[in-house]
């Protein structure tokens, strides 16, 4: 059972989709846990605004140029991992400060 390049640049180009899908979700979920715990319902809001946004934003540039939607989407994955960095870092110091008392 001899695998074609067709074949096989099909499987990876699957394969590379679903792990950036399971690792956008991820980082997705992240970030939503980290601002749910926000009392304050601006963050809320700013963020499901920016998801909405972004996400027709990518949707359209998809159809007309997929190149720019690639762009935007991995801009936007760098920059929740780093909220997702910054929400961890903040969690943990106020965990620390809260341990204290």
């Amino acid at each position: 059972s001899d695998l074609s390049e067709d074949q096989i640049s099909t499987e990876l180009a699957a394969l590379l989709g679903g792990t950036s899908t399971t690792a956008s979700h991820l980082a997705k979920t992240g970030l939503r846990a980290a601002v749910n715990l926000s009392p304050e319902p601006f963050s809320n809001v700013v963020i499901s605004t920016t998801e909405d946004a972004l996400g027709l934003t990518v949707i359209g540039l998809a159809f007309s140029h997929p190149w720019a939607a690639l762009i935007v989407s991995l801009s936007a994955f760098g920059a929740m991992l780093v909220l997702i960095v910054v929400a961890v870092l903040v969690a943990r110091r106020a965990y620390r400060a809260m341990k204290k008392r």
